[in-house]
């Protein structure tokens, strides 16, 4: 007698490995990531703005919203396994909006999070091809442009910030991954870049 947990995780695997695509993967990815920044956030959205907009519940209201939409759209993976062009571009759309979103409320907090622009580039164009790759870079330079008019530590630090996008986009276009990391001493950052071989 089969348990009913293991019915459906069968059932969930041979939707899985009938898939003609690596979606599925882009979903569970963002259901971890989704997880992950969610306990790196929440901090930040228990903070007491001082004197103006509280945005700690709208903060902790987009924090909801796109994990409920990661797995949401995971669920759609499964319950419609073929190939969605509208679903691959909605999901690098709110990718992409919910970085520049927590990215502009962030300050210092929210660097670390500029890599996933960079995810978000790389995964959707080797994942469905150049077309999504451009899509994909194109929403992650409109997103950091508005980081850097709205976020008051971007304006202070608008050169690294131009120069980080600037650097971002050369490597997204040659398959490139950017790794950021403490400076010495808790001085600067260190931007490492790895090129594919070939």
């Amino acid at each position: 007698m089969m348990l009913p947990g293991a019915v459906w995780l069968r059932w969930v695997r041979a939707r899985l490995a009938a898939r003609p695509d690596t979606e599925h993967e882009q979903a569970i990815v963002r259901v971890v990531v989704g997880v992950v920044l969610f306990f790196y956030l929440l901090p930040g959205a228990m903070n007491e703005s001082a004197g103006v907009l509280d945005t700690g519940r709208i903060y902790l209201a987009v924090m909801f919203a796109f994990l409920a939409f990661a797995v949401v759209l995971f669920a759609g993976v499964l319950l419609e396994p073929g190939v969605s062009v509208t679903r691959r571009l909605v999901s690098a759309a709110v990718d992409v909006s919910a970085v520049t979103f927590f990215m502009a409320q962030s300050g210092v907090h929210g660097v670390p999070m500029f890599l996933i622009y960079v995810w978000v580039t790389l995964a959707n164009g080797f994942r469905y091809g150049q077309r999504y790759l451009l899509f994909a870079l194109a929403l992650s330079v409109a997103g950091f442009g508005v980081v850097l008019m709205a976020d008051d530590f971007w304006r202070a630090h608008l050169t690294a910030g131009l120069g980080l996008a600037i650097v971002r986009d050369i490597a997204a276009g040659h398959g490139a991954s950017l790794a950021l990391g403490d400076g010495a001493n808790g001085h600067g950052c260190r931007v490492a870049i790895t090129f594919p071989h070939g």
